[in-house]
Protein backbone atom coordinates (compact mmCIF):
# COMPACT_ATOMS: atom_id res chain seq x y z
CA UNK A 1 0.00 0.00 0.00
CA UNK A 2 2.74 2.04 0.68
CA UNK A 3 4.32 1.80 -2.50
CA UNK A 4 0.70 2.67 -4.16
CA UNK A 5 0.64 5.88 -2.38
CA UNK A 6 4.21 6.67 -3.30
CA UNK A 7 3.52 6.29 -7.08
CA UNK A 8 0.34 8.16 -6.90
CA UNK A 9 2.25 11.14 -5.04
CA UNK A 10 5.24 11.17 -7.64
CA UNK A 11 2.38 11.20 -10.84
CA UNK A 12 0.38 13.56 -8.93
CA UNK A 13 3.47 16.36 -8.57
CA UNK A 14 4.94 15.52 -11.81
CA UNK A 15 1.83 16.95 -13.50
CA UNK A 16 1.26 19.53 -11.39
CA UNK A 17 -2.41 18.37 -10.26
CA UNK A 18 -3.54 18.74 -14.13
CA UNK A 19 -4.10 14.76 -14.45
CA UNK A 20 -6.66 12.49 -12.94
CA UNK A 21 -6.20 8.45 -12.93
CA UNK A 22 -8.31 5.59 -11.79
CA UNK A 23 -5.83 2.75 -12.52
CA UNK A 24 -2.02 2.26 -11.38
CA UNK A 25 -0.05 -0.33 -13.51
CA UNK A 26 2.99 -1.62 -11.87
CA UNK A 27 5.12 -3.70 -14.53
CA UNK A 28 8.66 -5.63 -13.54
CA UNK A 29 11.43 -7.04 -15.91
CA UNK A 30 8.61 -7.27 -18.65
CA UNK A 31 8.72 -8.19 -21.84
CA UNK A 32 5.88 -7.40 -24.24
CA UNK A 33 5.31 -6.85 -28.44
CA UNK A 34 4.18 -3.90 -29.91
CA UNK A 35 0.87 -3.20 -29.05
CA UNK A 36 -1.87 -0.44 -28.42
CA UNK A 37 -3.60 0.40 -25.53
CA UNK A 38 -7.11 0.48 -27.23
CA UNK A 39 -9.25 0.26 -23.73
CA UNK A 40 -7.96 3.45 -22.07
CA UNK A 41 -10.20 5.89 -21.00
CA UNK A 42 -8.26 9.14 -21.85
CA UNK A 43 -4.44 10.12 -21.85
CA UNK A 44 -1.80 7.62 -19.88
CA UNK A 45 1.02 8.55 -18.07
CA UNK A 46 4.53 6.29 -18.30
CA UNK A 47 7.11 6.21 -15.37
CA UNK A 48 9.75 4.34 -16.27
CA UNK A 49 12.38 3.15 -13.94
CA UNK A 50 15.36 0.78 -13.71
CA UNK A 51 18.13 -0.93 -16.02
CA UNK A 52 17.01 -1.25 -19.30
CA UNK A 53 18.67 -2.87 -22.17
CA UNK A 54 17.69 -4.25 -25.64
CA UNK A 55 14.09 -2.62 -26.18
CA UNK A 56 12.62 0.61 -26.32
CA UNK A 57 9.72 2.56 -25.64
CA UNK A 58 7.86 3.99 -28.55
CA UNK A 59 4.69 6.07 -28.21
CA UNK A 60 3.01 6.58 -31.55
CA UNK A 61 0.86 9.95 -32.01
CA UNK A 62 -2.59 9.28 -31.76
CA UNK A 63 -5.38 10.21 -34.68
CA UNK A 64 -5.93 13.54 -32.93
CA UNK A 65 -2.45 14.76 -32.85
CA UNK A 66 -1.84 13.55 -36.85
CA UNK A 67 -5.06 15.70 -38.22
CA UNK A 68 -3.58 18.79 -35.29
Amino acid sequence: MQLTKTLNSIIKNVTKGHFKWSSLQINLNTKAREHTDSNNDGPSVVISGGEHTGGEFYVRPTKESESA
